[in-house]
């Protein structure tokens, strides 16, 4: 299967959100948790842009770091 994110060497949330879009009902509503990177960085440019123009985007909201203050976050890479 074709990834729009695999335009470089993304992160594994990349993907998880790619296919969560892919797989989503004509309908259907997801909400991701997405770091700051993902929305600040150019590396992600293309993702985001395919997310603009495929997808509607209902709400976008800016939490405070202190939202996950305690959680662990394991990054990997593919």
């Amino acid at each position: 299967e074709k990834y729009i994110s695999k335009q470089y060497k993304p992160n594994l949330y990349a993907f998880f959100y790619e296919k969560c879009m892919n797989i989503l009902c004509q309908d259907g509503v997801v909400s991701f948790i997405v770091p700051r990177t993902f929305i600040d960085n150019s590396y992600y440019q293309v993702l985001r842009e395919y997310f603009v123009k495929q997808h509607t985007i209902e709400k976008i909201l800016k939490l405070n770091y202190e939202v996950l203050k305690n959680l662990i976050i394991l990054q990997g890479d593919l």
